[in-house]
């Protein structure tokens, strides 16, 4: 009876950590990817806005372009911080 208690409460010890975990590295993903949530929103209302410029098909392109490259960018930068988290862990 003592030993199964002695093995439950090790395991309630490991896993509460693997739960809990790194309380800094939550709140710097937390802050990250609300920031990556607000550059995202930035971007929309700045391709919105492009278009609604836009004054004749090679206008359309330009700001669909300049839009997939800012994505592109930002899906860059978001997976070079999650593997700095992965390491972090």
């Amino acid at each position: 009876m003592l030993k199964t208690f002695k093995v439950i409460t090790v395991i309630i010890l490991i896993s509460s950590s693997f739960i809990f975990g790194n309380p800094a590295l939550f709140k710097a993903k937390k802050e990250f990817i609300l920031n990556h949530i607000n550059k995202k929103i930035e971007l929309l209302n700045s391709f919105k806005s492009c278009v609604s410029n836009a004054t004749k098909q090679s206008d359309l392109k330009k700001c669909r372009q300049n839009h997939k490259a800012s994505i592109a960018k930002l899906k860059e930068e978001a997976r070079a911080k999650r593997e700095e988290f992965k390491s972090k862990k």
